[in-house]
């Protein structure tokens, strides 16, 4: 029982990890998108223009701190610009849908409350870009190295001696056969993404799991950190299983014992 939120830890975790686990989801195809093929350009372009430019980018990413490239975010695109909502799940204004998978995009989905659909995808936008932003760098240096062996292949050079296009060569041959080390990363890259939410969710008021184990620490609630603890450590253990179990469907050769 939760001496600050006067409820069941199960029941609160009930609520907020779906939140956490939508942000993290969207945050996650956003790192692969940009981290895969920003990786493939650079080695396209290795030790040309396109490869330095990726590099540099990369660099300041990694080095960025959570905070520091949600704040940015928030100030030029949130406040400066106006282009996307600061903080919040959704427009409060609008009456949230009733809880039934407790993803608040699908149930709006699902009731067809289409103003808090809309209003919660533009909330979502700023945290989940603010948590990619800082993580794809990694995924793109690993790319580009695995990328770089894989045009070294033989089957590599026999397409290009068959004349087949080298824009297909780099993004379907070669890039297919360089996405095993890449799995793994992203599974890594969750983890990373569960402990960065913490830092995202409270700067932009996002009402996660990572906002609910801020809240309980600053009001020194210790049956929810414990209970917010345990389902991250459970997160990353099946993050790491579904890695392995997608070896098998991305490469005919492992076998699944």
């Amino acid at each position: 029982m939760s001496p600050f939120f006067k409820q069941p830890v199960s029941e609160l975790i009930a609520v907020y990890l779906p939140r956490t686990l939508q942000l993290i989801f969207v945050a996650l195809i956003l790192t692969g998108l940009i981290g895969i093929f920003s990786g493939a350009f650079a080695a396209e372009y290795k030790d040309e223009w396109g490869d330095y430019t990726v590099k540099v980018l990369y660099l300041i990413s990694w080095c960025m701190p959570p905070f520091l490239a949600a704040l940015l975010l928030q100030l030029f695109i949130a406040y400066d610009w106006g282009v996307l909502p600061p903080n919040l799940i959704a427009d409060p204004t609008l009456s949230a849908p009733k809880f039934i998978t407790g993803f608040p995009t699908i149930d709006a989905l699902i009731e067809s409350n289409w103003p808090y659909f809309w209003s919660s995808l533009r909330h979502l936008v700023l945290p989940a870009f603010a948590l990619a932003l800082i993580s794809f760098g990694i995924i793109t240096r690993i790319t580009r190295s695995s990328m770089l062996l894989s045009l070294q292949a033989d089957y590599i050079r026999a397409a290009i001696m068959r004349g087949v296009e080298k824009r297909r060569v780099v993004y379907v041959h070669a890039l297919k056969n360089s996405m095993i080390p890449i799995v793994t990363l992203l599974a890594l890259v969750f983890s990373w993404m569960i402990s960065g939410s913490v830092i995202i969710e409270t700067i932009f008021s996002y009402q996660g799991l990572g906002w609910l184990l801020t809240t309980a620490l600053y009001n020194y609630d210790y049956p929810t950190v414990i209970g917010c603890s345990i389902v991250i450590g459970i997160a990353v253990v099946l993050a790491n299983f579904v890695a392995d179990v997608l070896y098998a469907i991305i490469d005919p050769r492992i076998k699944l014992g």
